[in-house]
Order: C-alpha cells, then structure tokens, then sequence
C-alpha cells in the first residue's frame, strides 16, 4: 500500500460517509462504509464503471445515481487522487410522506386565492390600490402555486404517484423558446440572459413538463443571486451520449459550505417548506433521478455558478420539440409560476395578465 493510499485510509477507514478515491482514471481506495454501502469492493474498478458521466470536477457537487443508490457526491482532492464523498440522497425522503390530503388542502386555498383575485378584476374598476391589492394577490398565487408543485413534483417522484409520461423531446428548441419566454419577462432585470444553441439536433427520452419546471426552477435561482448588470447563460451540448444542458451565471456564487447542502431542502423539522426554502436544487435532483440523469454543481464564492444537468440522449423519432405550457404566448403560465420568486410585483398586473 503507497503512502498515499495509507494516509487515505488513515483519514477515511473510521469515517461514517463512504469515500472513495479515485487516480488515472480507476477507483484507486475505498472505506469500508463505502463497501457496506454498495455491497463491494469499489477498488480496482474504472470510475466511469460506477460513477455517471465521470469526470468531475474538484470542488463540484454531484447528484447522480451510484449503482442504483441515488447519491450526493462532494468532490474534492488529496495529491494526485480525486476524493468522492458520498451520502444516500435522503434529502427529500421526508416529503415523500406528506399526506395527500395536505396538498390537496394546499391546492384548495391557492386555487380560492385566484378566484378571488379574478373576480376583483371583473368587479373592481381601474384604480391605483385596486390595481396593487390585485397583483399583489396575484403575484403570491403563483408564488404559492411554485411552492405545492415543487412539493407536489418532489413527494410524486419520490412516493411513485407521479405519471411520469416521457416522450422524445428536442431539446435545442425546447430551450430556445423558454430563453426567449425568460427575456421577456426579466427585461427590466437588469440581467441578460443568452443562449448557446447547438449546431445539430439533440433529442433525450423524457417527461416535457418536470423537464420545462427544472430547467426554469434553475433559471430563476441563477436570477436571484445575479446582481444588475450580470449575465446568465444557457448552453446545450452533446457530451458523449448524453445531452448536457448547463446554466452559468456570474453571480454571487456559493461558498463551500453552502454548495455542501445545495440539494438539501432548507426548513425547520416541524414545517414545510415555503417559497424561499430553496427548493429549487433538490427538485433538480429529484428529476434528474427520475430520468437516470446526473446534476453537477460548480461554484465559487464572487465569481459564479455553474448548474449541468446530463440526460441521456437518444434518436428515436420526435414526439414532442417544444414546451406544452404554452410558449408561443407572451405570458406562458409555467414561467410566471417559476420566477415568481424573482419578478417583481408590477409582473403581475391586471392589463398583463389578460
């Protein structure tokens, strides 16, 4: 055993998180939780073998399925290995028990809330606090609304109640028309929003509405930690066999210890979430699992963050090329849901949202 490989073991052999470690491209050490954990021995092994769309980046965060444990993978580095921290993603196991009957009383009062929004409109003439009551009414429905589908979405995968119903999608003008819906609602953000579309067709197997609610889910975290003047960017690739859809922003960034919990739902034990829980990643995590993808986030703290989600690509005959919620609208539904968070009050106006 090199010297390395010792000071590994002396690190990691009594350590209750499995790791691995991984050099020229081969699982070079693993701790004994991380044998207990997958039922074998992982050294010997080619990392691209067990770990999905192997390689990572040091100092990313992964979620991706580890031989058929969805898993968080902190990726950092001791000399020349690359050292794999891994826990089960227990993250959202929690939600996958919320009664049915509390998200249908959830969707219950934020569909009276709309009600009584519109009716407002038909009864209230024109006036400069009729017109602020109503878009703030409408403003925290779909701030609410964002919240029970993101619980919804999550406790569905998790608990299997979810009909999940994937079809082909091409996913070039799929994000071309969600850009083009962003832009046109974060004009006055101050913050511009490009698109690097790919030069060939890239088509992956999967649910068209969990995939429009994630890659917009992530849109609006970039849009809330960059500032005026910054610039988020979405960029569509093919990496190998898989379709890599990657959103960077030059925002604030994460710092270590933050990025260490990013796919953990932030709220107190004895409530759910709310809207600014950051539910965001973890709904990230969870989609990308449904659809055998891997989610990997690279950060720096004043200098950005990078959010890659990898699907696998395929090149079946197309079934879908574009969002069903009605893209081709000036206000498309799904994205007044999802940036609620982070558009402003005046978004939500009686005259726009005719």
């Amino acid at each position: 055993m090199g010297d390395t490989i010792k000071n590994l073991d002396n690190l990691f052999r009594l350590s209750p998180l499995p790791v691995a470690a991984v050099k020229d491209g081969f699982i070079s050490y693993s701790n004994p939780a991380a044998e207990t954990m997958f039922s074998k021995t992982l050294t010997g092994i080619k990392a691209e073998e067990v770990f999905p769309r192997w390689p990572y980046e040091i100092g990313s965060l992964v979620s991706a399925n580890v031989l058929d444990n969805h898993c968080i993978i902190a990726v950092s580095q001791f000399g020349s290995h690359t050292v794999l921290t891994i826990t089960r993603a227990a993250h959202s196991e929690s939600l996958s028990a919320i009664p049915a009957g509390t998200l249908s009383g959830m969707a219950n009062s934020i569909t009276a809330l709309r009600m009584a929004a519109d009716k407002l409109v038909d009864s209230c003439p024109p006036g400069e606090k009729q017109d602020m009551y109503i878009s703030v009414l409408y403003h925290n429905y779909y701030k609410l609304l964002r919240t029970a589908e993101h619980l919804s979405a999550i406790s569905g995968l998790k608990n299997g109640s979810y009909a999940f119903e994937p079809n082909v999608i091409e996913l070039g003008c799929f994000l071309a028309d969600m850009v083009s819906s962003v832009r046109y609602l974060t004009e006055n953000s101050g913050v511009s929003i490009k698109y690097d579309a790919p030069t060939e067709l890239i088509t992956v197997r999967g649910d068209i509405k969990l995939l429009e609610q994630m890659v917009l889910a992530l849109v609006a975290n970039s849009l809330a930690h960059t500032p005026e003047g910054g610039t988020i960017e979405l960029k569509l690739s093919r990496q190998r066999d898989s379709a890599a859809i990657a959103i960077t922003d030059n925002g604030s960034g994460m710092a270590p210890d933050v990025l260490a919990q990013a796919f953990r739902i932030s709220s107190g034990s004895d409530r759910l979430p709310n809207e600014n829980s950051g539910l965001g990643l973890p709904l990230a995590s969870v989609i990308a699992e449904k659809h055998k993808g891997t989610v990997i986030i690279e950060s720096r703290p004043g200098e950005g963050t990078c959010v890659r989600v990898l699907l696998r690509s395929c090149d079946a005959p197309l079934t879908f090329h574009s969002p069903t919620g009605g893209y081709g609208s000036q206000i498309p539904t799904r994205a007044l849901t999802e940036l609620s968070s982070v558009l402003p009050r005046e978004q939500y106006t009686r005259e726009k949202l005719k």
